[in-house]
């Protein structure tokens, strides 16, 4: 069996989906692993690149609010959205200083999952990895977050720091969901359904 290789949205994507809408979610991670990604088709790419240079740089909120400016006209109504959020999770923490966020992969037999938090800020003595959850017109909750920061951790915990806290940020309403302890209900879902998933993926 070849290695299957996608990207943590379209796990999650299957992680959350059920029954029939599971092969849909699979078919959809198939069509795009065909294609090489392309950062103009990326909806939210010019937001992701904004918020690294304006931490980078040390720069403010009117930086961040002028990417609204270079995207179309379609999409400027939900990055409103998303900077409004974003600035609510960030004026809690503006004192963060950014470092170089730490990627990698999870596996599981046959399946390598594509793990590349976009955000990584220092602030008081903690490190804070975190995943961007950018779609704004989905319901995001803390049982997706948990399975989130789990497969952070398990895939990128030995090269992570011991004050390194992964987190997943449900950018729309600025509400950070920090690690909890480890759930083994979770860990075993995930895996049970890795597994599962390239059965599925090897069929069509």
């Amino acid at each position: 069996m070849n290695t299957i290789s996608i990207s943590l949205t379209h796990f999650m994507s299957f992680l959350n989906n059920s029954s029939i809408t599971k092969i849909s979610s699979i078919q959809k991670a198939k069509e795009d692993a065909l294609e090489p990604y392309e950062a103009y088709k990326d909806y939210w790419q010019k937001l992701k690149q904004k918020i690294v240079d304006v931490h980078k740089l040390n720069a403010g909120e009117d930086e961040l609010r002028s990417v609204v400016e270079e995207v179309s006209e379609d999409k400027q109504k939900n990055y409103n959205i998303a900077i409004d959020g974003y600035c609510k999770f960030w004026n809690k923490k503006k004192k963060a200083i950014w470092k170089k966020p730490i990627q990698g992969k999870w596996h599981k037999g046959h399946l390598n999952v594509s793990i590349n938090p976009e955000v990584c800020l220092e602030h008081k003595d903690k490190l804070y990895l975190i995943k961007l959850f950018l779609h704004i017109n989905e319901k995001f909750d803390r049982k997706q977050a948990d399975m989130i920061t789990w497969l952070m951790r398990d895939g990128l915990g030995e090269k992570a720091p011991k004050n390194m806290v992964f987190c997943v940020l449900d950018v729309k309403n600025g509400r950070l969901y920090e690690e909890r302890e480890t759930n083994d209900n979770i860990k075993l879902y995930v895996e049970v359904e890795a597994d599962s998933f390239c059965k599925y993926w090897n069929r069509l």
